[in-house]
C-alpha cells in the first residue's frame, strides 16, 4: 500500500547550475545611431567612438574582483541556509537567501533555494515566484520546477501543478518527489486512476512513500 503523504522538500539537494541573464536590450525603434556625415547635416559634431577597455585595465580588473567577491559571499549564504533549512528554520534561510539574491541575482542556486524555503515555510506565492526565477536561469533543473509545481498544488492550480511535475518528470525520471506531487494535483483534478500510477511511481523510487 502507498501512502499520498508528500515526502518535504527538504530532502532535495542542490547545485548550481545557474546560467547568467543576458542583459543586453534590443535598441529602441528609430533609435539607430546617425553617421558621422547625417550628424554632420543636421549641425550636431559626430560622436568619437568609445574607447574599449583592454583586458589588463586596472577598472575592469577591480570590478571583476568585486564579482567575485559578491559570488564568493553569496555562495558562503547558501551554505549556511542549507545548514538552516536543514534544521528547520526556515526564516532564518529565507534572510540568508535574500541577502545572496542581493550579491548575486544571476544565482540559481539561491532563487531555488529560497523557492523551497519558502515552500517549507507555507509562503507558496514566493515560493512559485523563486521557482520561476530559478527555471528562468536554468530551464532544465528538475528541482526548480518540483518546487513549482507544490507551489502551485498549494494553492489550488492544479492544472498548472500537473504541468509542472510533468515536466520535471520528463527532465528526471527518477524524481520520486515530481512522481508525488503529480499524483496529488491528478487526484485533485478528479484522476483517481492516473493518481494512483503516479504515487506508484514515487514509491518505486522512494521507500518513504509506502504505509
Amino acid at each position: 500500500q502507498v501512502s499520498l503523504s508528500l515526502c518535504p522538500p527538504a530532502n532535495l539537494k542542490w547545485r548550481d547550475a545557474g546560467t547568467p541573464v543576458d542583459q543586453s536590450q534590443p535598441p529602441m525603434p528609430g533609435a539607430e545611431e546617425k553617421t558621422g556625415e547625417q550628424g554632420a547635416e543636421e549641425g550636431v559634431p559626430p560622436e568619437e567612438p568609445a574607447k574599449e577597455k583592454a583586458p589588463g585595465d586596472p577598472v575592469l580588473l577591480r570590478e571583476g574582483a568585486e564579482n567575485q567577491g559578491k559570488e564568493a559571499q553569496a555562495a558562503d549564504l547558501i551554505q549556511k541556509a542549507m545548514l538552516k533549512l536543514d534544521r528547520g528554520d526556515w526564516e532564518g534561510a529565507i534572510a540568508d537567501l535574500t541577502q545572496a539574491i542581493e550579491l548575486d541575482p544571476n544565482s540559481h542556486a539561491a532563487w531555488l533555494g529560497r523557492a523551497m524555503a519558502h515552500n517549507m515555510a507555507g509562503k507558496y506565492e514566493q515560493a512559485e515566484a523563486d521557482a520561476k526565477k530559478a527555471i528562468e536561469l536554468d530551464s532544465q533543473d528538475a528541482r526548480a520546477w518540483t518546487a513549482l509545481a507544490w507551489a502551485q498544488f498549494k494553492q489550488g492550480k492544479f492544472a498548472e501543478a500537473l504541468a509542472s511535475a510533468e515536466k520535471a518528470i520528463a527532465l528526471d525520471p527518477k524524481s520520486a518527489l515530481a512522481h508525488a506531487v503529480a499524483a496529488y494535483a491528478r487526484e485533485a483534478l478528479g484522476d483517481k486512476a492516473g493518481a494512483l500510477l503516479s504515487i506508484q511511481a514515487a514509491a518505486r523510487l522512494d521507500g518513504r512513500f509506502f504505509d
